[in-house]
């Protein structure tokens, strides 16, 4: 889930009906290992902590981020890996 996984990564961004150049960017760059998001839901001040692997440069970009998800689609749903019924159809 961590790595190479554009679907997250879309997500992350808040599930965007289109795409900026730099959100396409961002996702196009998961299919290189170790490009990592994550969604943070908080006010205010938040703390980051990275890990660095040894030898190793980590950069890294901050973006506000609001889900709004699709009326039929749930992303958490799909992630457990929960069928829709037809009677959902």
């Amino acid at each position: 889930q961590d790595h190479c996984n554009p679907l997250k990564v879309w997500h992350d961004l808040g599930e965007p009906s289109s795409l900026s150049p730099k959100q396409k960017e961002l996702i196009l760059r998961t299919a290189v290992p170790y490009t990592k998001t994550e969604h943070v839901e908080k006010e205010g001040n938040i703390r980051i902590k990275i890990k660095t692997a040894s030898n190793g440069v980590t950069k890294w970009d901050i973006y506000p981020a609001e889900i709004r998800s699709d009326r039929g689609y749930d992303y958490e749903r799909v992630i457990r890996g929960e069928k829709v019924s037809e009677s959902e159809v």
